[in-house]
């Protein structure tokens, strides 16, 4: 991991690459993460505090 970190600085090989494309694609799913675990947590939306009904 450390030297996926120093890509700029190091060749580019194809697991690198894979890896560090797998983790791009995870961006959205990470964020929307937060909001589910508010609602099972919470019971209400995440963003406007009113609770689901």
């Amino acid at each position: 991991m450390y030297v996926r970190i120093l890509f700029p600085y190091y060749d580019v090989s194809f697991p690198d690459f894979w890896i560090a494309d797998q983790l791009n694609s995870l961006a959205i799913v990470l964020l929307d993460m937060q909001y589910f675990i508010c609602y099972l947590v919470y019971g209400q939306n995440a963003t406007t505090g009113k609770p689901y009904s």
